[in-house]
């Protein structure tokens, strides 16, 4: 009978070590991982007004879409300030 210490299971230091091939690939995709709630708890902060925010996905008529575009890349805090107002 083995003992529970005597397996041949590997050890990893975490998910990626164990499901990517190589340390690099693991390394990788840390990194990506990092960013990625990085970027999501980024999302989830206050806008200029204090007001928190989340991502959604919205259609809009393409013209709507040009016509706010037409104005700069802020475009998506434009859209916000209208239905704000609207609100």
């Amino acid at each position: 009978m083995q003992k529970p210490n005597d397996t041949n299971h590997q050890r990893f230091a975490g998910v990626w070590d164990a499901i990517e091939d190589t340390p690099e690939e693991a390394a990788r995709m840390r990194a990506l991982s990092k960013s990625k709630m990085e970027a999501e708890a980024l999302a989830r902060q206050s806008d200029d007004g204090g007001n928190p925010t989340t991502e959604v996905t919205l259609w809009l008529d393409v013209e709507v879409m040009d016509k706010f575009k037409a104005f700069g890349d802020d475009w998506q805090t434009r859209i916000n300030e209208v239905l704000r107002a609207h609100s």
